[in-house]
């Protein structure tokens, strides 16, 4: 199924690829695909919508019969393409090109806006230098009130943590001293045992629960 050299293309065969695949064309006739619509050029071959083919006279046992009188090999044939594909195509380039416009109408408004802003900026930038000056006189007004008010609440702030910190030292204290107490009770009542022989763990269950020696 392949292409003889000489197939009229600029470099005799190879330039518009060749061996692509072979395609039962019409009767007696196979069609070696010669080039998809992108890959060659409209000028030279008409319409994009379709397939170059060259055909190829099919081996005699795969066709019923070879109709075609003549046995010479015609060059270049258009290899229709099912509508489905058509549609197909079809949708995938308008898909191409309203992504395309979308592109450059981001694009435009893109710059449009910079342009915008570039003028506004350098508006704004002289209005802030007035501004500027204006404000640097109130803002070291503002900035005395400021560290004033800030020694004030640095004092207060401090104050409270020194008395957080005591009443937790407190509650501590109280806690260890609870638990101190506790624990020497305990001990004072396992002292209080006079029996010094050991109770059986049956028998344990038996006593008031303080005894375990």
């Amino acid at each position: 199924g392949q292409l003889s050299q000489d197939d009229g293309t600029p470099d005799g065969g190879g330039h518009f690829l060749a061996k692509l695949s072979v395609v039962p064309v019409r009767r007696g006739y196979w069609g070696n695909k010669i080039g998809k619509p992108h890959t060659v050029p409209c000028k030279v071959f008409g319409k994009c919508g379709s397939v170059l083919v060259r055909l190829i006279p099919a081996p005699a046992s795969s066709s019923s019969s070879s109709s075609s009188s003549s046995s010479r090999v015609r060059t270049y044939v258009r290899y229709s393409l099912s509508r489905r594909r058509r549609r197909r195509r079809r949708r995938r380039r308008r898909r191409r090109r309203r992504r395309r416009r979308r592109r450059r109408r981001r694009r435009r408004r893109r710059r449009r806006r910079r342009r915008r802003r570039r003028r506004r900026r350098r508006r704004r930038r002289r209005r802030r230098r007035r501004r500027r000056r204006r404000r640097r006189r109130r803002r070291r007004r503002r900035r005395r009130r400021r560290r004033r008010r800030r020694r004030r609440r640095r004092r207060r702030r401090r104050r409270r943590r020194r008395r957080r910190r005591r009443r937790r030292r407190r509650r501590r204290r109280r806690r260890r001293r609870r638990r101190r107490r506790r624990r020497r009770r305990r001990r004072r009542r396992r002292r209080r045992c006079t029996s010094k022989t050991i109770i059986s763990t049956q028998a344990w269950s038996l006593t008031d629960g303080r005894t375990k020696r």
